[in-house]
């Protein structure tokens, strides 16, 4: 016999008479691996396709390792392994031809968890048959136990052949904790070709992280020779399909009534209600349609790739949802009309409330109204604009609930309006940035005219700022000082200080010190003193006594000596500031004029010329 041969013991005599007495070894081998096993395999691989039959899920939970609960799946050799509660399953064995001495787990309620340990990156959970040699006892005759083999293998260069069926993928990173399970190539074992799922759903649960595999539907024929397809989702099994000789039956979701759907050997198909005795949908082999009625009417046809409605009264009516008639001759859109004349598309209802035409004579669309723009499942409400073909470039709309704006893509919202309050927010800039520009506000004005000079004029001569006010180059004005509610008379009168001039930028710092009993005071000054001011100055002025009083300022330091014992000494010192801007930045104190602005004054009228010589003119050129 060939390697192949499948072959069991004959107990029988020459005569023909069935032998008597126990089955010897050797024979009750032959029966098992020569036949019955070899005959299981080959009949498994003829009824199903390798994959996952029966559970087997695969659960990971946080921190912890795979874990493959129980089930049972077929291999390309038609080998059944099983997986159950109770059972051995191997998880950590390195060696596929050793038989003895291979460790085992049981599985328990949650499963058999699968170690990590080793295994990185992409990887496939993998399920194999295998068989290992147990004994009770030294002297106890061994057996073969069903053990399967359960491990991490590379993704990289697996060879899904059905030798080791996958269960999922697995990813792990280099701490060899799971980072990632998905089906990966997990397959499902078909059923008998009577029953047979039409597809099978390989599931991942988002919540609990399981993996296993569910039925879609169904694929059977019944005894009449027709084949069902019966869904499996919901609560309950729904009939979705029926092929029969005639055609396709098409049940309600409850299975109490049929359409049938079937090709006449004109080319044309109709859908027909048997238990109403008519036909819904028909189209002939010429390509007319009759929805709903016996007699085909060419009403709506296909002519090439396009659904066509033509002739002297061709177009689309449809009617308002609160009209339950027809309305022929419409007043207030109770039945609208989309049709095509004189090269305009226009959507008519008692007269042409929307026409589109060809872009080139200024009329692509032309709404002989007021036309509403309103946000549906877009940011915003309002209309986009391009030039040349480039994209969208500008966009006039809603920015928010309370802001009409004009949105640039280069800039984004460039000006907003408050449809409530009418204030208006510019962006990045506003004016003309080409040329001389004027902002007016109501008696004042503020205009750039170029050379790097802004003007800023008020209607009234006064400009306030209520809040603190910056400036981070040089300051120059004509006069200034400080105006605030008078301390003896706050709600009539102001009280205003001027500021004290200097031509050279001085700082001031005053107090006051009482020398000690060897007359002599120290006063420490900021400890910025001696890195901000060059070219110091002090007074020195004692109060109440007359005595003499001399100082001397080192580092930050000014010591004070007196004639006399606890004399009160008021002090002040000044400094030349000597930072770097104050540096770079010292005040000219009598600089020309420029060119065009000689024989031009700040203040002509005090000097008895006429106002159109002042410099900065209150009219902008």
């Amino acid at each position: 016999m060939g390697k192949g041969a499948i072959k069991r013991v004959w107990y029988r005599r020459d005569n023909g008479t069935v032998r008597a007495g126990e089955t010897g070894r050797p024979e009750s081998l032959t029966d098992m691996e020569s036949h019955l096993l070899p005959l299981d395999r080959i009949r498994t691989a003829a009824l199903h396709t390798w994959g996952v039959a029966d559970g087997l899920t695969v659960r990971v939970r946080a921190g912890s390792v795979p874990a493959v609960l129980p089930g049972s799946a077929v291999d390309s050799a038609g080998r059944l392994i099983a997986v159950v509660e109770g059972g051995p399953v191997i998880v950590d064995f390195k060696d596929p031809n050793e038989m003895r001495n291979v460790p085992t787990v049981v599985v328990g309620p949650d499963g058999a968890q699968v170690p990590t340990a080793g295994a990185t990156g992409a990887c496939l959970l993998t399920l194999t048959w295998r068989e290992v040699v147990e004994q009770d006892s030294p002297n106890s005759t061994p057996y073969l136990l069903h053990a399967p083999w359960l491990r991490l293998v590379p993704a990289a260069g697996f060879t899904d052949d059905g030798r080791q069926v996958v269960l999922a993928a697995v990813t792990i990173d280099d701490r060899h904790e799971v980072t990632g399970l998905d089906a990966g190539p997990r397959r499902v074992a078909t059923r008998p070709a009577l029953q047979a799922p039409v597809s099978a759903g390989l599931a991942l649960d988002s919540m609990t992280g399981d993996v296993w595999q569910q039925d879609a539907a169904w694929l059977e024929a019944d005894p009449n020779g027709d084949v069902r397809l019966t869904l499996l989702s919901g609560a309950h099994p729904r009939p979705a399909l029926r092929v029969t000789g005639s055609g396709l039956r098409l049940p309600s979701p409850s299975g109490e009534r049929e359409l049938e759907l079937a090709v006449d050997d004109g080319g044309g198909f109709r859908l027909t209600d048997h238990d109403a005795g008519m036909e819904r949908l028909f189209v002939d082999g010429t390509g007319r349609i009759g929805i709903g009625a016996r007699d085909l009417q060419r009403i709506v046809h296909v002519e090439g790739t396009e659904v066509h409605s033509g002739g002297p009264g061709g177009g689309y009516s449809f009617a308002d949802r609160d009209v339950s008639s027809f309305v022929e001759h419409p007043g207030a859109g109770e039945r609208w009309v989309w049709y095509a004349g004189a090269g305009y598309a226009r959507l008519w209802s008692g007269w042409d409330r929307l026409t589109v035409g060809a872009p080139d004579d200024g009329g692509a669309l032309d709404v002989p109204s007021r036309m509403r723009v309103r946000q549906g499942r877009s940011d915003s409400a309002g209309i986009w604009f391009s030039q040349n073909r480039a994209g969208d470039r500008a966009f006039v709309g809603m920015a928010s609930d309370q802001m009409l704006g004009w949105y640039g893509a280069g800039c984004h919202w460039g000006l907003q309006m408050n449809v409530d309050s009418g204030e208006l927010v510019f962006g990045r800039q506003f004016g003309n940035p080409w040329g001389p520009a004027i902002l007016t506000l109501w008696g004042s004005r503020i205009w750039d005219q170029g050379d790097g000079i802004l003007f800023l004029q008020s209607g009234g001569g006064i400009v306030r700022t209520f809040n603190q006010m910056e400036v981070y180059g040089p300051l120059l004005k004509a006069g200034g000082g400080f105006q605030i509610d008078h301390p003896l008379d706050p709600g009539d009168r102001y009280l205003a200080h001027s500021f004290v001039e200097s031509p050279d930028m001085l700082n001031v710092y005053c107090g006051t010190a009482v020398t000690g009993d060897d007359g002599r005071a120290e006063v420490a000054l900021p400890a910025y003193f001696a890195a901000l001011n060059r070219d110091h100055r002090f007074q020195l002025t004692p109060s109440g006594v007359l005595t003499e009083v001399a100082g001397e300022i080192t580092g930050d330091t000014l010591t004070i000596l007196t004639g006399r014992p606890g004399v009160t000494v008021c002090w002040q010192v000044t400094g030349v500031r000597q930072d770097k801007w104050a540096e770079e930045n010292r005040i000219e104190t009598e600089p020309r004029k420029a060119e065009h602005e000689r024989g031009r004054y700040l203040h002509p009228e005090l000097h008895g010329e006429p106002a159109h010589l002042r410099i900065a003119s209150p009219e902008p050129e």
